[in-house]
């Protein structure tokens, strides 16, 4: 994934995104666009939208519903947690680490070379 552009939306009274939105072109030269905003509200949000030339993805309750062009898709039980602690007993088992900084270095370019958008202060809300 190549980034080609982000803009970070900074309350006044932090150093921390309040709200983000990034482009980056992936390996087979596809655009990604992708918006993030923590201000919601006082009540978590867990949804995730993507649109695609297929239509739209959805993710909802943290990964619990999932959603194709309006169509619900059936799930089997929760695996991400147990999975996950699986796969780190499987790495202090072998004593080896598994690390993709792909995502750390996407991060960094939005802290170093994006716009970053001044937006009323945090406290203020």
């Amino acid at each position: 994934m190549k980034s080609r552009g982000a803009a970070l939306t900074m309350p006044g009274d932090t150093e921390t995104p309040i709200a983000a939105e990034r482009d980056c072109i992936d390996t087979s030269g596809a655009v990604v666009r992708a918006f993030f905003d923590w201000r919601h509200g006082p009540v978590e949000e867990w949804a995730i939208d993507m649109d695609t030339d297929a239509g739209r993805l959805s993710i909802r309750e943290g990964g619990k519903r999932l959603s194709i062009a309006g169509e619900e898709v059936r799930l089997g039980p929760e695996r991400e947690y147990p999975a996950l602690y699986e796969r780190f007993h499987q790495l202090i088992a072998s004593k080896t680490d598994d690390v993709d900084v792909r995502s750390l270095q996407l991060v960094a370019y939005a802290f170093l070379m994006g716009k970053r958008v001044p937006t009323e202060a945090f406290g203020e809300r």
